[in-house]
């Protein structure tokens, strides 16, 4: 495969919201907690929350006399440290960006928590190339949801849900209303439940679960005589599973020529 030229990662990134998700930091072996924007003899440790190109957003705890102080640092170049895992695991790469500061904004409701919006004026190209492949399996992600969702949905037999990590109960919630309820069938876009949702088409609903022995709530509508959710990787890594599963008992029990 050829490499990718990197304007055409900055074009592509420039249409793209990255979300640093816990998938993110699973596909990309992202060393969150060893962030680091240099303003000039300061250092301030951040925690990335979202990154397009070339506006990207961080987090970090500022009090206001800092915030004031930091200020001052709106004009200029200044320099953030991103820090990733090596593929062999054999330590951390470091990629120093050259970034601008557009803005500090107070985070509402969240003591000293400062969300600090950054220009990037220039990457290394082999950190563009590292988004680049992220960005090739995000997209392949999102087909396989839309391709998946014109199959067959899968049963929930105690095999499937096993395989999906999926436990009962679930409780559909719907303003204020809580309504527990049992998945009677599933694939991507469609969540079948038992009993029906009674509320129209398109409106807007949750769907809590317990996935791999840990709470999920999926954001969604009503819709097919289901719940709709919306995109989640914690949806399509149950589906993936489920479906591997089902396709490895089915060549078990294929007969052998």
């Amino acid at each position: 495969m050829q490499p990718r030229d990197p304007q055409d990662i900055v074009a592509q990134l420039g249409r793209t919201t990255l979300k640093i998700d816990s998938f993110f930091l699973r596909k990309t072996a992202f060393v969150a907690n060893q962030t680091v924007l240099k303003l000039g003899e300061f250092t301030v440790n951040c925690v990335p929350a979202s990154f397009t190109y070339p506006e990207a957003r961080f987090l970090a705890v500022l009090a206001p006399t800092e915030i004031n102080l930091f200020s001052k640092f709106k004009e200029g170049l200044y320099v953030m440290v991103l820090s990733f895992g090596e593929s062999d695991g054999s330590g951390i790469k470091r990629y120093h960006l050259r970034i601008g500061v557009g803005d500090f904004v107070a985070v509402p409701e969240r003591r000293n928590v400062c969300q600090i919006i950054l220009k990037i004026k220039s990457a290394p190209p082999d950190f563009l190339a590292l988004l680049g492949e992220y960005l090739e399996v995000l997209e392949q992600r999102h087909l396989d949801w839309e391709t998946w969702s014109t199959e067959e949905p899968l049963e929930a037999t105690q095999d499937v849900l096993h395989a999906a990590g999926l436990a009962a109960p679930a409780t559909l919630v719907i303003d204020d209303q809580q309504i527990a309820a049992t998945v009677t069938r599933f694939q991507t876009k469609n969540i079948q439940l038992s009993p029906a949702p009674t509320a129209a088409d398109d409106t807007a609903a949750q769907l809590k679960v317990n996935l791999k022995g840990q709470p999920v709530a999926f954001d969604g509508r009503i819709g097919g005589g289901g719940f709709v959710p919306e995109f989640s990787h914690d949806w399509f890594d149950a589906i993936e599973h489920a479906r591997l599963q089902r396709d490895l008992r089915a060549a078990r029990t294929r007969p052998h020529a």
